[in-house]
């Protein structure tokens, strides 16, 4: 999902970080990519998520359990030449990432959070249709047209995986 919101020129640069549990579970997972970045006006190798500025894959968070050790995540990126982590666009409370600034801290990194704009979402109703009922009578028809148009010209599969199969989904 991530190599689709890159860049295609861009593909080859990203790398991720894979965190699994004693059993071999994935507890974590960092898709980054070192570019150049600014630090007051200096050009740097800056580390940032893989997909650049359209913000963190999780509902804006660090994809990772709560469990995970981030340390682990700061101690692998130690292996890659960097001057300066800039993760942009995270959550107001993106908890695996206040989790990894204290993780950075405690290997003596300087760690500075500021918040450059409000990091927008849309708490979503029950289902499709309480969403579409909250719209417009002309929204409702337009979204409806897309739908059949987007039906007719392409294969298209939806699958509910609802809340008993959610971990399959």
């Amino acid at each position: 999902a991530c190599a689709e919101a890159v860049p295609t020129g861009d593909v080859a640069s990203c790398q991720v970080v894979v965190l699994r549990s004693a059993a071999g579970d994935v507890e974590a997972l960092f898709p980054f990519r070192v570019h150049r970045e600014r630090l007051w006006r200096v050009p740097v190798a800056g580390v940032g998520w893989a997909f650049g500025d359209l913000g963190c894959p999780d509902h804006l968070e660090l994809l990772a359990t709560r469990e995970v050790d981030l340390e682990a995540l700061a101690g692998a990126l130690e292996t890659v030449h960097w001057t300066v982590i800039k993760l942009g666009n995270v959550a107001e409370e993106a908890i695996n990432v206040e989790r990894f600034c204290a993780a950075c801290k405690r290997r003596g990194w300087t760690v500075r959070s500021r918040r450059v704009g409000r990091c927008p979402y849309v708490d979503l109703p029950e289902s499709w249709e309480a969403y579409l009922a909250g719209l417009s009578a002309h929204r409702r028809a337009a979204i409806r047209r897309t739908e059949r148009k987007l039906f007719r010209e392409h294969k298209v599969v939806l699958t509910d995986y609802g809340t008993e199969r959610v971990e399959e989904g």
